[in-house]
């Protein structure tokens, strides 16, 4: 299928001018109106074409998503579920190796309770041979542990005011609504509104 070759140079031509229209006075602005008048209605046309073909296709899409998505859903559920406990448990292990490796280390040394630099060293190899399996083989395939660093926030009072995100839309909504957020305030922009 393809769009009608003189429709498209009609679009085009009114395209062009829309681009180059300077709106400095009441002239250039009724006939900004004007351009956005048929533009509007050039666009409701094409949007009307491009539907005849895209509505079945979305009927379609949307039926075999619905068709897959409870199976799909009990999916992940179940990997994120299998997911997290296999980082949390491998997180422990690996933390716990990190902390009897300093347990060790903090032994090496002469007198009760010491052990010597050969002993750690052994015990400590052993510790790592530990951590190091990071690596699980099954009949369906295997799962290998990376590590990644992750946010945790100690204290979100001290994170610097760069990092934080303003929610626009929520003051927005307090504003309308007659409330006050510090440092915030309406203004009024004129917002052109096409009737065709």
């Amino acid at each position: 299928m393809k769009i009608d070759t003189k429709l498209k140079k009609q679009i085009s031509t009114v395209v062009g001018v829309a681009q180059k229209l300077v709106i400095q006075d009441e002239k250039s602005k009724a006939k900004a109106a004007e351009l956005l008048s048929q533009l509007n209605v050039y666009n409701d046309s094409l949007k009307e074409s491009k539907e005849t073909i895209t509505k079945p296709i979305n009927e379609a899409l949307r039926n075999a998503r619905a068709l897959f998505a409870p199976l799909e859903g009990a999916c992940k559920e179940a990997i994120d579920t299998l997911r997290g406990g296999l980082g949390e448990y491998q997180t422990r292990l690996v933390k716990e190796a990190k902390e009897r490796e300093a347990e060790l280390l903090n032994k090496v040394g002469e007198g009760d309770g010491e052990i010597s630099i050969e002993e750690a060293s052994k015990k400590i190899v052993e510790v790592q041979i530990s951590k190091r399996q990071s690596m699980v083989v099954g009949d369906s395939g295997m799962v290998k542990f990376r590590t990644d660093k992750v946010l945790v926030i100690v204290d979100e009072k001290q994170i610097p005011r760069e990092y934080l995100v303003v929610d626009e839309k929520r003051i927005l909504a307090v504003l309308k609504a007659g409330g006050a957020v510090a440092g915030c305030k309406l203004d009024e922009v004129q917002v052109p509104v096409n009737y065709r």
